[in-house]
């Protein structure tokens, strides 16, 4: 068993950088070798251990996760150091590289990246020949011609962009990938990879403010994927809105209802009064606010407004019912007595007088 010396950094000792957490991991070439993933900063080390077990055709990488990061990419090629192929295995610690040709050594390197898309460089190089060559009987004596040497491919460099994401307005939230943030901040992310933003609305500021979102800078959704190819900044746009409350006393009614307005609009107040009351005032609180006999009048949405129109009963007096004359009674003729005749008394016969014998 014999060890590759490490390339790179490793042989400047170890160092470390604090923007991106690695703990140690394993990376296991089923079939060629076994290496140790050392945190160098952003970098990966490697140290290797030779092993002759192989399998004709594929070969399994495999290795234990590392702290932070979301996922790896395995990168590949015929040639050192230059990686035609990528995969982007997710977020396992192993993969199954098939297609091999027999006979052809292949070089591997491994990276990790976080939440964010933020990559590591890639690890020291490990080599793995497929299979083991199929012996070639002696040719006769044949003329060759020159072989045409077969043109090496020129791997396309990966390259890293700076992308911006904030509002309009400070403290407000938005997500990058599901991850929240509430100030302005500047990732580093492979060009051309899929990113998604977004925002929630309205978002509350207090008794009556609330920030409503408006639109995106490339005039996405409020949440949508991104895809940037160069240094880009994406900004969510937010309107401010103050709440109007309006009231009216007993006798009549306001318009318009309550409800949030947009800061700096001009709303056109006004009271009716009902049957039997007149207006009398508006009374109004916050900037902007109207106060004065107007019935209609305007105020500007300079803050959260209250305005309470009061209405007054009528005082006209009731009118005095005049009162119906009252008939004279007609007097009743008493009648006059009808003098009663005296009758005349009837003369008694006077006895005479008898003989006394």
């Amino acid at each position: 068993m014999r060890s590759a010396a490490p390339v790179g950094p490793a042989r400047s000792g170890r160092f470390f950088a604090r923007r991106f957490n690695l703990m140690p991991a394993w990376l296991r070439l089923f079939g060629a070798q076994r290496c140790r993933l050392l945190p160098v900063g952003l970098a990966i080390l490697v140290s290797c251990a030779w092993n002759t077990q192989a399998t004709a055709q594929s070969v399994i990488l495999a290795w234990d996760p590392a702290a932070n990061a979301a996922g790896y990419r395995l990168y590949s090629g015929t040639t050192s150091h230059v990686y035609t192929q990528q995969i982007d295995v997710g977020n396992v610690t192993s993969t199954l590289v098939s297609n091999l040709i027999d006979g052809q050594t292949y070089f591997f390197a491994v990276t990790a990246y976080d939440a964010t898309g933020l990559e590591s460089p890639f690890s020291s190089e490990i080599s793995y020949t497929s299979g083991a060559p199929t012996p070639t009987p002696t040719p006769t004596a044949t003329p060759t011609g020159t072989p045409t040497p077969t043109p090496t491919t020129t791997a396309t460099p990966t390259t890293s962009i700076q992308v911006t994401v904030h509002t309009n307005l400070a403290g407000l939230k938005f997500t990058v990938d599901s991850k929240a943030f509430s100030v302005s901040h500047t990732f580093s992310w492979r060009s051309g990879s899929h990113h998604t933003i977004a925002v929630t609305s309205p978002q509350s500021a207090g008794t009556g403010v609330r920030y409503k979102w408006a639109w995106w800078s490339d005039g996405g959704r409020a949440s949508h994927i991104v895809t940037p190819t160069q240094n880009t900044t994406y900004t969510a746009t937010f309107a401010t809105q103050y709440y109007l409350t309006m009231t009216a006393s007993v006798g009549g009614s306001v318009t318009p209802s309550s409800g949030w307005r947009r800061k700096g609009k001009t709303i056109s107040i006004s009271g009716t009064p009902g049957n039997g009351y007149f207006f009398n005032r508006w009374t109004g609180n916050g900037s902007g606010s109207f106060s004065g006999t107007s019935a209609s009048a305007s105020v500007m949405m300079k803050g959260p407004i209250t305005e309470t129109a009061s209405f007054t009963q009528s005082s006209s007096p009731t009118p005095t019912p005049t009162p119906s004359p009252t008939p004279t009674a007609t007097a009743t003729p008493t009648p006059t007595p009808m003098p009663t005749d005296t009758p005349t008394p009837t003369p008694t016969d006077t006895p005479s007088p008898s003989a006394t014998p």
